[in-house]
């Protein structure tokens, strides 16, 4: 944990499987960020996901989950499975759909993805894009509340996904700058 002291916010949580009790395989998934291996992506993002929600839940809960890109999905899916009554909220940062993390259904079925394995049916009621699962088009599915990061990141981002049903709208919120911080 960061202690909020550091920065001036709320503490700030960091996830590892580094950890003893883990085989190597296991301690080795959070050591690189976007890993190139798809399995390892596809377990950071249970790790991020679901592993994020349990510590959010061990903290208490949340009225509102929210998601800043597609990684950690998994999240939504949890609290779904949980019966979770939370608001989903969702940022998307990429502007290139070819950018946006998309998997096979199955496969992240067979992995764990959805927090629990469930039936080729099931599985086919995910799917966002034939047989696949587009994590940003699933993420604005979940989310009650969706937003690009500027006006012009906002028109992209829903044209964008213009053509799939079911998404929230996507609204401009410009990110903001603490001056602290990111001031040269």
């Amino acid at each position: 944990m960061l202690k909020p002291e550091v920065f001036g916010t709320v503490p700030i949580y960091f996830l590892t499987t580094d950890v003893d009790g883990n085989d190597f395989l296991s301690r080795s998934i959070t050591n690189n960020l976007y890993d190139s291996n798809q399995e390892t992506r596809v377990a950071q993002s249970i790790v991020l996901g679901i592993g994020g929600a349990k510590i959010i839940e061990a903290l208490g809960g949340a009225e509102v989950y929210h998601l800043n890109e597609g990684h950690a999905l998994p999240a939504f899916y949890y609290l779904q499975n949980q019966g979770s009554k939370a608001q989903m909220a969702f940022t998307t940062h990429t502007p290139e759909r070819a950018g946006n993390v998309e998997n096979n259904a199955y496969y992240l079925n067979n992995l764990g993805f959805f927090g629990e394995r469930f039936s080729d049916e099931q599985v086919r009621q995910k799917m966002t894009n034939g047989d696949n699962v587009n994590h940003t088009v699933a993420a604005l599915r979940f989310a009650k509340k969706a937003n690009a990061v500027s006006k012009l990141h906002a028109v992209v981002a829903a044209d964008m996904w213009k053509d799939f049903s079911g998404t929230a709208k996507i609204i401009p919120i410009t990110n903001a700058q603490n001056l602290l911080f990111w001031h040269g």
